[in-house]
């Protein structure tokens, strides 16, 4: 069966187009999930073992980041550092801005 030349011409247009897309790069410089790291999904891994879901759990002496009156920048290096029971996440939270969004994420759960 014999593929017209139009048709071909298409194919191998689409082709094309298909692989450049597949091969582009982020547009912006970083892509997403490195820009803005899903916060709840780190904080589960994390912080909720001791600190709980909601941020109320206590488990190990952890504060009740619910009734917390701590500042964004005080959050984060007690992330960074530790204090008291709570171990240092240097070294294991890498990324400025997964610390951040940890940081961020536990902020909003102050009431």
């Amino acid at each position: 069966m014999a593929v017209s030349s139009k048709f071909r011409r298409r194919l191998v247009l689409g082709l094309g187009l298909l692989l450049f897309a597949c091969t582009e790069g982020p547009r912006s410089g970083n892509s997403l999930s490195e820009t803005q790291p899903r916060a709840k999904d780190l904080f589960t891994t994390h912080c909720s073992s001791c600190h709980g879901a909601a941020g109320d759990l206590g488990v190990s002496g952890a504060k009740n980041l619910q009734k917390s009156k701590l500042k964004l920048q005080e959050i984060k290096q007690i992330i960074r550092e530790g204090k008291n029971g709570m171990p240092s996440f240097d070294g294991i939270i890498e990324k400025e801005n997964q610390l951040d969004s940890i940081a961020q994420y536990a902020k909003k759960m102050q009431h």
